[in-house]
């Protein structure tokens, strides 16, 4: 593998790690900002909705007593009416007449007085016949008024409840006769208090809050953690404004009880739902009466997960051609002198090497410019000792041969050949030749 591939190689996987590290920690960072982000607004919703538990009851409850006092007013002024209108020899049926033109022009619905058994002779509602018993298991609703007849009480108000004669709710409230034993009984359709009840009550309260958005359910429970109200609320835009009570869960138990120890909110993640459990305090005292429970869609959380998922891949993906191109630039920028380098070092082993061919490359300020320098210096350095080597091997291959001549020749001279050679010479020179005599 080349240089410039292992470089662009190590560019790249270096990049992937980086990008890879970067993106797998702002993702997880981003989940947990998201997830508190939604843990708080499940905190401060359920919060809102447990400080209104606490007196929305209240509110609606006083206004059925503020009621209830005024219809004992509305109890006893009959009583003073029908003792009087006896007095003047009034007939039951006249009075009752006059107390039925009292239910046309005013809010009171009816009207029950008895006689000292208890036996309702004078209403106004016609073609009715009532006796109050004293048995609860007989009359659960009218077995509250009495004791009116034996005096152990003088007033009872009634909480608005249903009927146990046609189911409708009604408010009850009366007195004791003023002339002798008697029932006087005043009832109220509770039409107003209904309507005020699931304005401002609980009911109402939970079911604002179920149509939130994100919101899957809100279960409001008393201190024994029974349901008081349970609504389903919509998840991922499915309408479910209403829905069927279930029974809590064991972390709705554990996170209710752990709210109830702790006085704070608890919360815990499962199935996409994050639930968040607040304590519901008492107004006076601060006592634990109660909790609310929110579950919270996190849906959303894996959606924005995605998209930030999906942008961190595309900045990946961005990052990585970046640097993949500046990878290739700076590998051209490393690896072409590199190569010229070694092309150098290669002419320099077969002896062809040029000087002044890496000058263009010495030019550079960086440690490769540094290094062509050093190796151009070294090159000529190594070309001119290998000339003076060159003529030094020259020179001492002329001596070599000269003394070898030498040596040769005065083998030569000292053999007995040669002298004998020599003497025949000198013995033909001094023999003396025909022409001298």
């Amino acid at each position: 593998m080349t240089l410039k591939a292992r470089t662009l190689l190590l560019v790249a996987v270096l990049v992937l790690f980086a990008v890879a590290a970067t993106a797998i920690l702002l993702t997880l960072n981003s989940r947990d900002s998201l997830l508190d982000e939604t843990r708080h607004d499940g905190e401060r919703l359920a919060g809102v909705v447990a400080e209104s538990a606490a007196y929305s009851d209240r509110a609606w409850r006083d206004v059925e007593a503020a009621i209830g006092k005024q219809m004992v007013v509305q109890a006893a002024t009959a009583a003073e009416f029908v003792a009087a209108a006896e007095r003047s020899s009034m007939s039951p049926g006249e009075i009752s007449a006059r107390l039925r033109e009292v239910t046309r022009r005013t809010t009171i619905d009816e009207f029950w007085i008895t006689d000292p058994a208890g036996r309702a002779y004078i209403h106004s509602e016609p073609g009715i016949e009532f006796t109050f018993s004293p048995d609860p298991r007989a009359q659960r609703q009218a077995s509250a008024f009495f004791p009116l007849l034996t005096g152990e009480r003088s007033t009872v108000i009634q909480r608005a409840q249903r009927r146990e004669v046609d189911d409708r709710v009604f408010k009850y409230a009366g007195v004791a006769g003023v002339d002798q034993p008697r029932i006087v009984q005043v009832g109220y359709e509770a039409k107003y208090l209904a309507g005020l009840r699931r304005q401002v009550g609980l009911v109402q309260l939970v079911d604002q809050t179920a149509d939130a958005p994100g919101v899957v359910a809100v279960r409001v429970v008393n201190h024994r953690l029974g349901t008081r109200v349970f609504r389903t609320g919509s998840r991922e835009g499915e309408d479910s404004s209403g829905g069927q009570d279930s029974a809590l869960s064991d972390p709705e138990s554990a996170a209710l009880r752990d709210a109830e120890r702790s006085g704070d909110p608890q919360s815990f993640e499962q199935d996409e739902v994050l639930t968040v459990v607040a304590p519901i305090r008492a107004e006076r005292g601060g006592e634990v009466i109660g909790g609310v429970l929110v579950a919270l869609s996190t849906a959303h959380v894996q959606s924005e997960l995605r998209e930030d998922t999906l942008l961190a891949l595309g900045i990946a993906a961005a990052v990585l051609a970046l640097a993949l191109l500046a990878a290739l630039l700076g590998a051209r920028r490393v690896t072409r002198p590199v190569g010229e380098l070694t092309a150098a070092a290669i002419s320099v082993e077969g002896g062809s090497y040029a000087p002044g061919s890496l000058d263009r490359i010495a030019e550079r300020e960086d440690e490769i410019g540094r290094l062509a320098k050093v190796f151009d210096r070294m090159a000529r350095q190594v070309r001119e000792r290998e000339e003076r080597m060159q003529r030094q091997i020259k020179e001492l291959s002329v001596q070599i041969d000269e003394g070898k001549r030498r040596r040769q020749v005065k083998e030569i001279t000292e053999t007995d050949y040669f002298r004998d050679l020599q003497r025949r010479a000198k013995e033909l020179r001094e023999r003396p030749r025909p022409d001298d005599d």
